[in-house]
């Protein structure tokens, strides 16, 4: 019976506050991967890569907002 209850600390966490920990995991020990911090937080591998691969895509500048030369600025002053 006991093996029906999971009682772990990790067991009682939702599915979000885990993948938090887990990604904090991976970023605190860089030389640990996805699968390790998945292991340890009950996540699938596959999910805590996906949520590493986004996060390093949302931290990429855009680069939509860029100084111009004055030869620029006054080109675009010129259009206008």
């Amino acid at each position: 019976m006991r093996a029906l209850i999971d009682t772990t600390f990790e067991a009682q966490l939702d599915h979000k506050t885990r993948m938090r920990l887990a990604l904090k995991f991976l970023y605190e020990n860089p030389q640990e991967n996805a699968t390790a911090a998945a292991r340890i937080w009950g996540l699938s591998p596959r999910t805590v890569r996906n949520a590493v691969q986004t996060e390093d895509k949302l931290k990429k500048p855009l680069g939509h907002n860029k100084i111009l030369s004055q030869e620029q600025e006054a080109s675009i002053h010129t259009f206008i």
